[in-house]
């Protein structure tokens, strides 16, 4: 379980990098001036990110009997999605 624990992290960290690049790039091209994505900012930052880690999980094998290491892969995805937090979309237009 601990060598799935790595491959999961290494993939995760992969997996938020590449999301939150590819958000941005949308986002700064088609969407700069939407006030949508600014009001629901959260959907795009904390649960689609999410959503997609835990699958990630999923397909690792993690949460089908709970022990030790689904609640680090909990803690690894709640560490990801905190640290990729990035207020320059969700506040591009002026949040204060």
């Amino acid at each position: 379980m601990k060598h799935n624990l790595l491959t999961f992290l290494f993939f995760a960290v992969l997996l938020a990098m590449a999301y939150h690049f590819a958000f941005g790039l949308t986002y700064e091209h088609f969407f700069a001036g939407s006030f949508a994505f600014q009001t629901y900012w959260v959907v795009p930052f904390i649960l689609v990110p999410a959503l997609l880690l835990a699958g990630l999980g999923w397909s690792l094998g993690f949460w089908r009997s709970l022990g030790w290491a689904d609640l680090a892969a909990a803690a690894i995805i709640v560490a990801i999605v905190y640290l990729n937090l990035d207020a320059s979309y969700s506040c591009g237009s002026g949040c204060f």
